[in-house]
């Protein structure tokens, strides 16, 4: 064959990129040729060198439109899916993942998988160093095995052979990630069947590498400026939050303060926190009586309901209650409002006591028996709605288990500013008034659980002031807690033939009388231990009933008769009918009411 058409094929099969068989034949019969075997053989060279040149330019065009796909992206967990899945697409493997050093452990760890099975080979953690893994996260160079569990040079680490096993890897490749000098991890992919990998898979797991440690290092700094970014937003919107609630709390202070100075400074307390609020308010004293405020409070509490207790060195004045649920800024508020009750109602105290001492000094003299400052008092009294000539009523009043230092503001509540004085005399309220008698002041005070036993007496108030009035109001309370009529109110006018004996006799009338009528019965008590004059009575303030007797003693009817029959025997028979029951009635209201006086000096 003549040279020169010998060259124009060798150029044709140069520049032919295929495998037909024409050209590849055609080597073959200019091979055999002695004068044409080198030519031939710088032409396979050439060729060869052309197509690789052609793969690598292939690769380099994938590579650049991976670093341009990697660069679009700012999510650094989106950075890495990306890279382990194109990884494994270009390389044709099983699977493809990223691990990240943890210096602190001295292990490497993965980060990110794509066609991993198994969680145990997810969650390995390799020390740096060991296995393929481990081996090239800690060095500066690309690692393979081609079957990773017969691998004698592998470093083994404990129970990773197994998990490697369950995964059905056998051959692995691996290129460190490296940024600025640091090693960050590495980037591997594997198959399930054993296989050397090329060169140029080497090359191409480094250049993927390489791109990916880039990408990976400029997706960190974006995500830790976004963070950044973010926290200064987040830091200014707290700042200008505090700003906001420190200007609306300036705001509440100030309505707060007003409140103290306003004329009606709980009812301006309830306003500011309802606006505020939006939600029912109650003011409630130490007491628990609500003194403020349009909630009603209830027991159990409806839901939702929160209190605020208004303390001064550990003394509960009162407390601030809440309908509806609170946010904590509205808590703090609320908590705030209660430091201006406190206030409140400590010049309320204040102003009560003043008030009191007022009232204690006016009370003395209008029902003390001297009369040295009748025009004084007269003065004084018309402040509270007392006027002379003006009828007024005189209230004393017994409280039993109560304490007197709550149920006296109770009273001064009721009767208000220009409706009359109260006061304490003997361990005793004592209240005068021209507005309000006993009984209308102890209906107040039974529908605020308080029981009350009250005499009173009416008179007009004149010079000679309410001595007598305070005296027979006095009488009529010891009557009522002699007869037993706790509980009560009675006007001393309504006490009928005992009260008046009491309140008119001459001194010891009473003992002679229960000596003449009852002798016998109390004779017989006193030596024998017996109750009979109690019986007696118990008796006839039940109209002669014996069960009713026998409840009201807590004994048996039969005790009763035994008991009736033996006061027949002293006292004679007849002694509860006729004229007879209504003198022994009289003496045994008289022997009770000088029982009492007798225990209560």
């Amino acid at each position: 064959m003549p040279v020169h058409d010998a060259a124009r094929r060798m150029f044709a099969f140069i520049q032919d990129e295929g495998t037909e068989d024409a050209p590849l034949r055609l080597m073959e019969n200019l091979a055999a040729d002695p004068d044409l075997s080198d030519l031939v053989q710088i032409a396979r060279r050439i060729r060869e060198t052309l197509n690789r040149g052609a793969a690598r330019e292939s690769l380099l065009r994938v590579l650049f439109d991976t670093a341009t796909d990697l660069a679009a992206i700012t999510d650094y967990e989106k950075v890495l899916r990306t890279i382990v899945r194109r990884t494994r697409v270009l390389l044709g493997t099983d699977m493809a993942y990223i691990s990240l050093n943890d210096y602190e452990s001295g292990e490497t760890y993965m980060r990110t998988t794509d066609g991993v099975i198994t969680d145990a080979y997810r969650g390995i953690r390799m020390p740096l160093g060991t296995g393929v893994l481990g081996r090239v996260a800690a060095g500066n160079a690309s690692a393979q095995t081609a079957d990773y569990l017969t691998d004698p040079a592998i470093v083994r680490h404990h129970g990773i052979d197994d998990i490697v096993d369950q995964e059905g890897v056998k051959s692995l490749l691996g290129a460190p990630l490296r940024s600025g000098g640091n090693l960050m991890g590495a980037l591997l992919v594997g198959n399930r069947y054993r296989h050397r990998f090329s060169a140029e898979e080497v090359s191409t797991v480094e250049s993927i590498a390489s791109l990916a440690s880039v990408a990976l290092n400029n997706a960190r700094h974006l995500q830790e400026m976004h963070n950044l970014l973010s926290q200064h937003d987040a830091t200014r919107q707290m700042l200008d939050d505090q700003v906001q609630q420190l200007e609306h709390i300036s705001t509440h202070e100030r309505l707060l303060t007003e409140c103290v100075v306003a004329p009606n400074p709980l009812d301006e307390l309830v306003s500011v926190l309802q606006t505020e609020l939006g939600l029912a308010i109650a003011v409630l004293d130490a007491s628990e009586t609500k003194i403020a405020g349009d909630l009603i409070p209830s027991t159990p509490p409806v839901p939702h309901t929160e209190a605020f207790v208004a303390t001064v060195a550990n003394r509960s004045l009162g407390r601030i209650v809440t309908a509806g649920q609170l946010s904590e800024a509205q808590r703090r508020l609320v908590s705030r409002s209660a430091l201006v009750l406190s206030v409140i109602l400590l010049m309320e105290e204040s102003r009560f006591h003043a008030d009191q001492r007022q009232q204690s000094e006016l009370l003395e003299l209008l029902v003390s028996p001297t009369r040295s400052d009748s025009a004084g008092a007269l003065r004084r009294s018309a402040k509270f709605g007392i006027r002379a000539g003006s009828q007024a009523h005189v209230s004393v009043l017994e409280v039993g288990d109560a304490e007197l230092d709550q149920v006296l503001p109770l009273v001064r509540h009721l009767l208000g500013e220009s409706s009359g004085i109260a006061s304490l005399k003997d361990q005793l309220v004592v209240v005068v008034s021209g507005a309000f008698d006993g009984s209308q002041i102890h209906k107040a005070l039974h529908q605020r659980g308080v029981r009350a036993t009250v005499g009173f007496a009416s008179r007009a108030l004149d010079e000679e002031l309410l001595a007598s009035a305070y005296d027979a109001a006095r009488a009529t309370l010891d009557v009522l807690l002699a007869l037993d009529l706790t509980n009560s109110a009675v006007h001393h006018d309504q006490l009928g033939i005992a009260g008046m004996l009491f309140r008119y006799s001459p001194a010891g009338f009473g003992s002679e009388l229960v000596d003449a009528i009852l002798g016998p019965l109390r004779q017989y008590d006193a030596t024998r231990g017996t109750s009979l004059t109690e019986t007696a009575w118990r008796y006839l303030s039940n109209d002669r009933h014996h069960d009713a007797t026998a409840q009201d003693l807590h004994i048996h009817p039969s005790t009763v008769r035994q008991r009736v029959s033996r006061i027949s025997q002293l006292l004679g028979s007849g002694w509860d009918a006729g004229y007879r029951k209504l003198d022994i009635q009289i003496a045994l209201q008289m022997w009770k009411l000088r029982q009492h006086i007798q225990r209560n000096p």
